[in-house]
């Protein structure tokens, strides 16, 4: 029996110690490393593609010079993302002298779950900034920082030019890989903070392979070697106490049109690269400081190399929002630190940031200035030439009280000095125990936040109404994932916490300006006055058509029951459409180009592990937000995220039954929808919704087989099952040129109410067969329609007569005997006009008994 996998890389890496010359191995430069792997360490192994040739099975290859021997890559654990990694010590059939070319680890050991050590590799994270190389002055910055840590250990990359940086763990407990890499996010900023160097602006990924040996390493260029060891080791008490939160997004501000102003301003920065996914600008802290026009900026940064950006920034009304890189990054104390370290540029300095840098201290809706000369100094940058008459040197000791009042005057800069005894003042006010100065101040508040939050943040939704008013819906508010619905009272809860100083003159000036509500998918999510709640796409498309194998793998899979019936479908034929790949392409294509156009449900059915679920991901990584139908089915009375929504999925729940069945088939076809929201009121919005729903069970279609409405797609167990997560990362991969893809297809014309026909595959036939009643049978044998001429009948049965042949079909069949009412009902649903009558005069129109 031949060797598993662990004895085999065992017996491996202790030949990775002193080498194998024969196969080209030299003996590690730092074995050390080689002693921290073991199998319950989360690994990855790769080959060399090259000494082989691709098979039909993917990541398989068969060796050139024997192809009876197949080699493939390695990766330990499966599910490393889940709660439940699992390895399955299967017999390995090829030797790793002869096809590894590198071993890599990522510190997480998945067997106890814990993270034992997370690694760095500055080669990888130099070129974050487009077009920016490494120097070897910046690669000298990074060891004399990284150095100056007793708790990182510095070793060269595995090709020597570069650097790796580890920091040791005492075990700290991670359920999942994604958790170790929060980790390694959280100490990579640790050591950003504590050096005041910006290690994590140049990383794309923490907690990721580390190679412990790859063939490129060699005594020559002495890759790996140990430059400085660490000194200590961390635990989970030397962390924040927050660490295991998720990571900030990169703060998302709304798009503001450029000004003659910013056009400006980027010209004097070089004209910047523009990031077009955030709609802002990269540049360095240190170019922005010596372009200053407007109000105060000011920066920590040494600027050494102002041509590799360290700050995003972000287009507002007035000047620009500067945000650094790197989550809690060390700044000037003018800057705002927070969960990112953010500051204006070009822009009007107010109050509160004036106060913070002249020592102002928060004190009734204004600030308290130690000094005369500090508060003269702070109105000097809120308002430039600005001059304060100035009292003797005793009383500009006193503090100085600053605040700003609004009133239909105007806005005004109040001081006030506390009077005291013979106290002479010349252009001051004597107002009950101050002196007191205002200054005219249009303009100025005392909070530019306050300012932006109100354009950018709050806003009051409101839909035209009939005529020229218009109805109120409610108040949204901006969050990381888009934008929600609030009430008032959690509105003015949020804004006092926030430290807003009036809430309700906050609320009543943002109400000043109405946000018309709209529902158009991959529309900006705002415009104009245009708040649009309307799904996006999920990724950027490719720039031009890529390879999509995986897509199509999966939609072949999915869509093999389409195969026959395409081919035999007139429409199919007259538009090219030959198999099930095809028709779903087109099928996927109409919901992201004609979303306005109705589509057919797709009903997936199948055993468990299937497939059929795989339809779902693929649609989550092209639209940024699928609408779940199951709460709904559940009993969730609020159905407000179906308003804007694409695709909507019925994830298993029976759909079958009669009070869900209408609101689906009308949801499916209609051009409207009434949708019930929290804290909104109910809108009438248009119906982009196209359907998929997932069943183990066939009888949990939400429409009849006899429906025109839904299509049936049974899905078979795959032939070659692959691990979820790997595939769902190849489709995730293929996703924006996939969208490229379907982008650019040319549709095909509707048919009917449809943007595609609804293909009757042989599921649907057997549904029909399995669901058709005594009384389906009984019309299809005995009775033969007569279509009505101008809306009138041509052939009409007794109902009577009919009832009393239906009643002794029953009995010939052996089933049970059916009610009038019954009969009645059941030729309702089928769309037949049965007038049951009076004095047992009733009919049957429209039909004749057959010859």
């Amino acid at each position: 029996m031949k060797p598993t996998t662990s004895k085999v890389l065992t017996r491996f890496i202790a030949l990775l110690k002193k080498g194998d010359s024969e196969h080209g191995i030299a003996p590690h430069n730092a074995p050390d490393l080689l002693d921290r792997w073991s199998i319950a360490m989360e690994t990855q192994v790769v080959v060399n593609a090259s000494l082989g040739n691709p098979t039909d099975v993917k990541g398989v290859f068969e060796w050139r010079e024997n192809p009876a021997q197949r080699y493939w890559p390695l990766r330990i654990p499966k599910g490393a993302n889940t709660e439940t990694p699992s390895f399955e010590d299967k017999p390995l059939a090829w030797p790793p002298e002869l096809f590894a070319t590198g071993i890599g680890c990522t510190g997480w050991n998945w067997k106890d779950q814990t993270s034992r050590w997370v690694g760095y590799d500055f080669d990888a994270i130099s070129g974050h900034a487009q077009g920016v190389g490494v120097s070897d002055d910046e690669l000298q910055r990074v060891r004399e920082a990284a150095c100056a840590l007793p708790w990182v250990e510095v070793r060269r990359s595995t090709g020597g030019s570069g650097l790796h940086l580890y920091v040791l763990l005492d075990g700290i407990p991670t359920k999942t890989h994604t958790e170790h890499a929060g980790l390694a996010r959280c100490i990579l900023g640790m050591m950003s903070s504590e050096t005041g160097f910006d290690f994590a602006s140049r990383i794309d990924a923490c907690g990721g392979n580390m190679w412990v040996w790859h063939r490129k390493t060699t005594p020559e260029n002495r890759g790996m070697e140990l430059i400085k060891a660490a000194e200590k080791t961390l635990g989970e008490s030397d962390l924040p106490a927050n660490w295991r939160e998720p990571p900030p997004e990169l703060p998302e501000f709304e798009s503001v049109k450029l000004s003659e102003d910013h056009t400006a301003d980027l010209a004097a920065l070089g004209n910047p690269e523009f990031v077009p996914e955030k709609q802002c600008y990269r540049s360095h802290s240190k170019l922005l400081e010596q372009n200053v026009r407007r109000g105060r900026f000011q920066t920590v940064s040494d600027g050494t190399d102002i041509s590799t950006p360290n700050c995003f920034i972000f287009p507002l009304t007035e000047g620009w929002r500067v945000v650094r890189y790197s989550p809690g990054t060390k700044e000037h104390p003018s800057w705002t630190h927070g969960k990112w370290t953010w500051t204006y540029w070009n822009r009007r300095s107010d109050l509160e940031s004036a106060a913070a840098e002249f020592d102002g201290l928060p004190h009734r809706g204004g600030f308290v200035f130690p000094r005369f000369e500090l508060a003269q100094s702070a109105i000097a940058l809120i308002l430039p030439g600005v001059t304060l008459p100035k009292p003797t040197d005793v009383i500009a000791a006193r503090q100085v009280h600053v605040n700003i009042r609004s009133d239909r005057d105007g806005t005004f800069l109040v001081c006030k000095i506390k009077k005291e005894t013979n106290d002479v003042f010349e252009g001051w006010i004597e107002a009950g125990r101050f002196w007191v100065r205002e200054i005219p101040a249009d303009g100025v508040a005392t909070n530019h936040v306050t300012e932006d939050r109100v354009t950018e943040d709050v806003l009051w939704v409101v839909q035209p109404a009939t005529g020229t008013g218009f109805n109120p819906v409610g108040w949204a508010v901006k969050i990381p994932e888009g934008w929600e619905w609030t009430s008032k009272d959690e509105l003015l809860t949020d804004l006092m916490g926030k430290k807003i100083k009036n809430p309700q003159a906050f609320i009543a000036k943002a109400k000043q300006k109405r946000f018309h509500l709209e529902y158009v998918p991959f529309k900006p999510a705002r415009y104009d006055n245009k708040l649009n709640m309307g799904c996006q796409y999920a990724c950027k498309p490719a720039d031009r058509s890529g390879p999509i194998p995986m897509t199509r793998r999966v939609l072949a899979h999915i869509g093999r029951s389409l195969n026959g019936p395409v081919l035999r479908d007139e429409w199919c034929r007259a538009n090219g459409i030959s198999n099930g790949v095809e028709f779903l392409i087109v099928v996927i294509a109409n919901w992201l180009k004609r979303p306005e156009l109705k589509s057919p449900l797709l009903f997936l059915f199948g055993p468990e592990n299937c497939g059929k679920s795989t339809l779902h991901d693929l649609a989550s990584y092209l639209i940024g937000s699928i609408a779940d139908v199951d709460k709904i089915i559940d009993g969730d009375r609020f159905d407000d995220h179906l308003a804007g929504a694409v695709v909507a999925v019925i994830d298993e729940p029976d759909a079958s039954e009669q009070k869900f069945r209408a609101k689906i088939r009308k949801w499916i076809t209609e051009d409207f929808m009434r949708v019930n929201g929290k804290y909104r009121k109910q809108v009438v919005v248009p119906n982009y919704l196209h359907w998929i729903q997932m069943a183990n069970d066939m009888s949990y279609a939400p429409a009849g087989p006899k429906d025109t409405r839904v299509v049936y797609l049974e899905v078979p167990l795959p032939e070659n099952p692959m691990d979820r997560d790997d595939l769902k990362a190849d489709l995730k991969r293929e996703a924006p040129f996939f969208l490229r893809h379907c982008l650019d297809l040319k549709l095909p014309k509707p048919v009917g109410r449809f943007s595609v026909p609804v293909i009757v595959t042989e599921a649907k036939q057997r549904a029909l067969q399995i669901q058709k009643t005594v009384l389906d049978s009984f019309i299809d044998e005995r009775c033969e329609f007569v279509p009505p001429v101008n809306d009138v009948s041509q052939s009409q049965i007794p109902s009577v007569e009919f009832d009393t042949t239906f009643a002794d079909y029953v009995r010939e069949q052996g089933q049970e005997p059916w009610s009038a009412r019954k009969v009645h009902a059941e030729m309702t649903k089928r769309n037949m006009k049965y007038d049951t009558g009076r004095a047992n005069k009733g009919f049957l129109e429209n039909v004749k008994w057959r010859a």
